[in-house]
């Protein structure tokens, strides 16, 4: 199990520099005079209701506690935030909303609550701060309520995060990040845990299980160890699995043709691309079909000999560039090229594979934005990945090529085919990575690359 923070087994308290919170006092204190009446609207929801399928329902009896009151816009974004005192309703809303979010992400982005308190947690116990004000309920200054209330949230938490049709012989590492597999065994133990303490045994249990063990066992997980207030250990360990899996999907298969694509990714972020067809015999329902517009959502299995051979071809390098506290400017560029790069292999479309591996490599291979694009990245693949002159005026002329397929589409709508030059220059773009992954050693910068290949052209 790897740690997501360096600090997890310090003092499990958290602290503020005393002029920030001399300042988000301040700050807070202000906010309380925009808290203003509110007029209970009824809500005009239109004559037309969807007759949709409803799976429950809830009675009085089933709410616990105060209800939260919330508005949003048209678009679903949160505008205020409402309370109740006596028969009033009182809340922030407008700019006195908009106040009470920068305070709170000024307070969620100190060192102290970054990495370990999420901004949700901090918005709903900073309004707490202001519900309880109003009614003069504490007397405690704002930082004091935060930090004692968000302190009592903070856990250390094992998480796992599936990977989608992932498999792999022995525990694979990506840098600090490594994955395991979700056993059977681990899901019997849940099972047994869950049952005994729901005290249910009905078939709603049976088959929510029999699907969680279709969608798990067996795969890969990516394991972390975190200390943090709950929901912002998931965000943590959500974001480090998702950079894990891109690093890692650059060494799939898929990024050599587009015959194939890659499907390593988080569980429940697959994007397998169905259809649905209702056939109707005298207006009524007799059969449903379903299809897979998608080539067939197929499993990326390693087994050791592989994982040893992803190790020695670059991964492990990625792992340690990714691993390390004081990155270059070569190294950060790399990896973030890499993240871009490795989005080609998800897709389905030719044309989205080529706009994602374009980018890749105009990030990595161009000084600046004023440099000829065409041309510099094409000289530039040809010798890093080949030695003699045939072989580098061929992979000057895919490019050429590719240029012009991508122009095609992006500029005048035609539509892209699969053809041989295509796959040619999948094949140079990914080994043009490999070989800037190898020699990431030796360059503190991108200009002492662009100096190392521009001494091959003119010696």
């Amino acid at each position: 199990m790897r740690d997501i923070v360096s600090n997890m087994n310090q003092p499990k308290h958290l602290g503020v520099h005393p002029e920030a919170v001399r300042s988000f006092n301040a700050s807070a204190e202000a906010l309380m005079a925009e808290v203003r009446p509110m007029q209970r609207n009824r809500v005009e929801t239109g004559a037309f209701r969807p007759d949709v399928f409803s799976s429950g329902h809830f009675s009085e009896a089933d709410i616990i506690g105060e209800i939260e009151v919330g508005l949003v816009d048209g678009t679903g974004n949160e505008v205020g935030k409402l309370f109740r005192q006596g028969e009033q309703q009182f809340g922030l809303v407008g700019e006195g909303f908009q106040n009470l979010k920068a305070l709170v992400a000024k307070i969620q982005g100190t060192p102290a609550f970054r990495d370990s308190i999420s901004y949700g947690c901090v918005l709903n116990v900073v309004f707490v701060w202001v519900t309880q004000k109003c009614r003069h309920e504490t007397t405690v200054s704002l930082c004091e309520h935060v930090i004692t209330e968000c302190t009592k949230q903070l856990r250390e938490m094992d998480i796992w995060i599936p990977v989608y049709r992932l498999h792999a012989e022995e525990d694979l590492s990506v840098g600090s990040c490594l994955f395991k597999t979700i056993t059977a065994a681990m899901l019997d133990e849940w099972e047994q845990h869950f049952r005994s303490t729901v005290k249910e045994n009905g078939p709603q249990i049976d088959e929510m299980f029999r699907a969680e063990r279709k969608r798990m066992q067996g795969t890969l997980a990516a394991t972390f160890r975190v200390y943090a207030e709950p929901e912002r250990g998931y965000e943590l360990a959500q974001e480090r699995a998702e950079y894990a899996i891109g690093l890692l999907n650059f060494f799939h298969p898929a990024h050599g043709t587009f015959r194939t694509r890659s499907y390593a990714t988080l569980l429940g972020q697959e994007n397998i691309q169905t259809t649905t067809a209702l056939v109707l015999e005298n207006g009524q329902i007799r059969q449903r079909q379903r299809g897979l517009l998608d080539r067939g959502a197929s499993p990326w299995f390693l087994d050791r000999s592989q994982i040893h051979f992803l190790g020695q071809s670059g991964l492990d390098k990625v792992g340690a560039l990714w691993d390390k506290k004081e990155k270059s400017e070569y190294d950060t560029c790399l990896l973030n090229a890499l993240q871009l790069y490795s989005k080609s292999s998800l897709s389905t479309l030719v044309t989205d594979r080529l706009i994602y591996i374009l980018a890749a490599l105009e990030s990595m291979l161009l000084r600046n934005a004023s440099e000829p694009v065409q041309k510099n990245i094409a000289e530039r693949m040809a010798f890093i990945v080949k030695k003699t002159v045939d072989e580098r005026k061929r992979i000057v002329q895919i490019v050429e090529e590719i240029y012009k397929i991508r122009s095609s589409f992006l500029h005048h709508g035609q539509r892209v085919k699969e053809s041989k030059v295509i796959e040619e220059f999948m094949v140079c773009a990914w080994t043009s990575f490999v070989v800037l992954i190898l020699d990431s050693e030796k360059f503190p910068t991108r200009d002492s690359m662009f100096d190392a290949i521009d001494n091959m052209k003119f010696g």
